[in-house]
């Protein structure tokens, strides 16, 4: 038997949780007992995690230097020939092809 993924797992989970609060709704059991403050505060709270996650993952470039670095990254991951030039004799530039 082949190992489920990971994604397909979460929302099988996700899926027989949210219909079995529907279905123990409908029959007049709160499973689930919030009020709408506490929903959107559950949302604001994800949505902020979510962001500050993705944000601190991202790789940020501010200063020249860091995006010359990640244009030279990109260029070695992708196979190319590159040169680099010393910072003091052209600010951080390379070439493709080794020109």
């Amino acid at each position: 038997m082949k190992t489920i993924d990971k994604g397909t797992l979460t929302r099988t989970i996700l899926l027989v949780l949210a219909l079995a609060n529907q279905l123990l709704t409908a029959s007049g059991h709160s499973v689930i007992p919030i009020d709408d403050a506490t929903v959107t505060n559950i949302i604001s709270t994800g949505f902020t995690v979510a962001t500050a996650l993705a944000s601190w993952w991202k790789n940020n470039d501010f200063t020249h230097a860091a995006k010359k670095g990640t244009e030279l990254t990109k260029s070695l991951k992708n196979g190319d020939s590159v040169q680099v030039v010393k910072a003091s004799d052209s600010d951080h530039e390379f070439t493709e092809g080794g020109e």
